[in-house]
C-alpha cells in the first residue's frame, strides 16, 4: 500500500511516517522544509499542501493530511480542506484527516461553545470545525475525518483504544484523552478496515489515562 504523509514532519505526521514504516507501507513525506527531516530515510516530497496538484496524490492508496495551521492563520485549515476535494475529484485516493475535537457535541453544543474551553484553542477548534463541514457537505471524494480527545498529546502506543461517533465522550478513566500514538494506530486502522467512510469519528485511549 502506498501512503502519503502530508505535514510528517510536524508530531502527528512524523509518528503517521513511522506507523507506515512498521506496518510495512509504501510511505512519502510531504513537508514544506525538508531540512527539518531528520528521521529514518522514506521518500520525501518538498512542497507546500496548497500547491499539491493532483498528479502529486492520485497515485496513492490513502493519503494523511497531518496539516497544522500557525497562531493567526486558521483559515488555513478551510483552504486546505477545499483543495483536497479539489484535488482529489476523479481519484481512487483516500484522504484521511487529522482533526480537532472542538466540534464533538455534548448534547446539542459543540465542546468549543461550552464556559470552560480554553479561550486559547479556540481559534483552532473553530478552524478544524469548518473544515469538517466542507468536508460534509462535499461530494466525488473518499475522506474520513478523525477527532482526538480533547488533551492529545505525546505519551504511549498502548494499542488500546476506544472510538465514537460526533459525541464528545470519555475513556474509563473518565478522561478525554488520545496519545499521539494510539491516535495514529487507529488512522491506520481505518484506512485498513474502511469503518468510517465519508464520515467523522473520534478516538480515545481505552487504558492508561493521561499518565
Amino acid at each position: 500500500m502506498r501512503i502519503a504523509v502530508v505535514g510528517a514532519t510536524g508530531r502527528v505526521g512524523r509518528l503517521a511516517v513511522d506507523e507506515g514504516v512498521r506496518r510495512g507501507y509504501d510511505i512519502t513525506g510531504f513537508v514544506r522544509d525538508a531540512n527539518k527531516w531528520l528521521e529514518a530515510p522514506v521518500s520525501l516530497v518538498e512542497k507546500d499542501v496548497l500547491q499539491l496538484t493532483k498528479e502529486d496524490v492520485e497515485s496513492f492508496d490513502a493519503v494523511i493530511s497531518a496539516f497544522g495551521a500557525e497562531p493567526g492563520k486558521e483559515s488555513l485549515f478551510a483552504d486546505v480542506a477545499t483543495h483536497f476535494i479539489e484535488i482529489l475529484q476523479g481519484t481512487k485516493t483516500r484522504l484521511i484527516v487529522v482533526g480537532g475535537a472542538g466540534s464533538l457535541l455534548i448534547g446539542n453544543t459543540m465542546l468549543a461553545d461550552t464556559p470552560d474551553f480554553p479561550e486559547a484553542f479556540l481559534p483552532t477548534a473553530k478552524g478544524h470545525e469548518r473544515a469538517l463541514r466542507i468536508f460534509e457537505a462535499s461530494a466525488g471524494i473518499d475522506w474520513t475525518y478523525v477527532s482526538p480527545g480533547a488533551l492529545f498529546e505525546p505519551g504511549e502506543r498502548t494499542g488500546h483504544y476506544a472510538t465514537g461517533g460526533d459525541e464528545f465522550f470519555v475513556n474509563e478513566a473518565g478522561e478525554s484523552y488520545a496519545s499521539m500514538e494510539d491516535y495514529v494506530l487507529a488512522l491506520y486502522d481505518e484506512i485498513e478496515n474502511r469503518q468510517h467512510v465519508n464520515e467523522r469519528f473520534s478516538v480515545v485511549t481505552e487504558r492508561g489515562g493521561a499518565s
